[in-house]
């Protein structure tokens, strides 16, 4: 034990008087120090867990003590709190305390000083000082407990020397696993921990060891754990994540940043719906239908294929806006407990993994939360959409918007005998009564046009009209985001708002026997001139 160089009375005297512990009491030397206590009852939890302690009894003994073990003198600090720290924790804490102080005084003579007047303080109170481990210079970058913590920018990633031992683990399973060879099952339990305490730099580390911890499980259940197993070639794919991972090692953030944008999102038998919200203000919609497979899969596997469809339609614009972090709302509760702690069952490992290899893509952060479902309104709008066009527009709207803007259409398109608003109708399939069917393959020219499609027909029926350079009235609902919607706004073409949808528009017959829903935003009549020289005029 290290005693103090201070001889001289007036000298000490200085550093009592520095350190704030001028008077102390010296109880029971022969008190060994595996039987001191803090009183921990006098602290709060917090204080404790930071082995911080407000006016504690320790008990110390000189190294001349008549007994072997170690024991050490007793102070009595009333008022200045007494730091008692272990050897890593110390070493981080100076650290802490020298990077403060150079934000507020470069001098390095300064800090040079300060440094050794706290060597010099804890030698005065016989503290042992390993050299060699400590850290005297001002460093943002501490290695702690396996991780290199960057404090200026408050991340972490795994210290390279364990990274390269934990490559060389994974590397050697591969192979065994690519060959054939049999391994222990205490073998496999040990590499899945490993990897499984680099969860605070990879977040979403168990969907990469579940096949792993399966086949694990299943050999320990059947054979025992002193037993060996051949691991099945399909955990190979999550063994070249973690290879690749590693290899990589990105630091982690710490912050998390507060959401930019609001994502919602809801799915149905029929197909999917989201929404795109910035500060209350509705960015973007997306919706879609299901092929017949997809239609089969259970809810919770709908619930987060929408998620993933959603982050994809509106990709370009999270680009776009810079965004670094989103919300993410959905009425499904398995959906946000998966996403929230990045485990599932086995059945839904592959859609969480496709949402998390999308978010990567898109380099942002995600908070989800569980919205009600009565208030998921617009999202579950849109995932049961009427996509067949079996609505109209109120005949009193129709005449409004034909007189307001001067014009009188020809044929109505895209309608059928139980909708059309106009005596000469075409539609995309035989029914009674139209002059045409296939309205997108048939000429529209000499014709003024009242078109009212389907929604997901809207980008092929503003093609039509640029390539047959025509004049017509395009029905639209106001999207913001949809690629068809941008054309029309930036056409700068003619247009009368017809407000809300629900009071503008007539359900048909077959749009309620299937549950499904009209659209309930405001809608707009578009007049679109693509005839020569009418462009150039725009």
């Amino acid at each position: 034990m290290i005693q103090s160089d201070i001889h001289d009375k007036e000298s000490k005297r200085k550093m009592e008087k520095d350190t704030g512990c001028k008077n102390f009491e010296k109880i029971d030397r022969r008190l060994p120090l595996q039987d001191a206590r803090f009183d921990r009852y006098k602290t709060d939890n917090q204080t404790w867990g930071l082995g911080h302690f407000k006016g504690p009894h320790l008990r110390i003994s000189p190294s001349n003590s008549p007994k072997r073990i170690t024991t050490i003198p007793s102070f009595r600090v009333p008022k200045q709190p007494l730091h008692i720290l272990s050897n890593a924790i110390w070493n981080q804490t100076l650290t802490n305390i020298l990077c403060n102080s150079n934000v507020t005084n470069n001098n390095k003579q300064y800090l040079t000083n300060m440094t050794q007047k706290v060597i010099d303080t804890l030698k005065y109170f016989g503290f042992t000082m390993n050299m060699e481990k400590s850290e005297i210079e001002p460093n943002q970058t501490v290695i702690f407990l396996g991780w290199e913590w960057n404090l200026a920018n408050a991340t972490v990633k795994t210290k390279s020397k364990k990274r390269l031992l934990l490559l060389r683990d994974l590397y050697n399973m591969r192979r065994w696993i690519k060959t054939g060879i049999e391994i222990t099952v205490k073998q496999t339990a040990k590499l899945i921990g490993k990897l499984n305490y680099l969860r605070l730099q990879f977040q979403e580390a168990s969907l990469f060891l579940n096949t792993m911890d399966h086949q694990k499980a299943q050999a320990a259940r059947l054979r025992g754990w002193n037993t060996t197993m051949i691991m099945n070639k399909t955990a190979i794919p999550d063994i070249d994540w973690w290879i690749a991972k590693l290899r990589a090692n990105i630091p982690a953030q710490l912050i998390q940043i507060l959401p930019q944008m609001t994502m919602t999102t809801d799915a149905e038998p029929s197909g999917w719906g989201s929404t795109l919200e910035k500060e209350l203000e509705m960015i973007a919609m997306a919706h879609g239908t299901w092929n017949k497979r997809q239609a089969k899969l259970s809810s919770n596997n709908r619930e987060i294929k929408a998620i993933t469809q959603s982050l994809r339609s509106f990709a370009k614009t999270l680009k776009n806006q810079r965004v670094q972090s989103l919300a993410i709302r959905s009425d499904n509760s398995t959906a946000v407990f998966d996403f929230k702690k990045w485990r599932a069952s086995t059945s839904l490992i592959k859609e969480i993994k496709q949402v998390h290899q999308t978010i990567e893509k898109l380099g942002i952060q995600i908070q989800i939360t569980h919205l009600l479902g009565v208030r998921n309104e617009i999202a579950d709008a849109l995932s049961r959409l009427s996509r067949e066009g079996d609505y109209k527009l109120k005949k009193k709207i129709f005449r409004q918007a034909c007189l307001q803007m001067n014009l009188n259409p020809t044929i109505d398109l895209f309608s059928q005998h139980f909708n059309n608003l106009l005596p000469r109708f075409m539609l995309t399939i035989r029914g009674h009564g139209e002059i045409a069917t296939d309205a997108l393959y048939q000429s529209w020219k000499k014709e003024l046009p009242w078109i009212h499609p389907p929604i997901p027909l809207h980008p092929a029926v503003l093609k039509k009209i640029r390539e047959e350079q025509i004049e017509a009235m395009v029905i639209a609902p106001l999207w913001p985001g949809q690629i068809w919607y941008i054309e029309l706004v930036n056409e700068k073409a003619q247009s009368l708002m017809l407000v809300w949808s629900n009071e503008n528009l007539e359900p048909g017959t077959s749009l309620n026997k299937k549950n499904l829903k009209l659209p309930t935003w405001k809608i707009c009549c578009f007049l679109m001139d693509r005839r020569p020289g009418k462009e150039e005029d725009l």
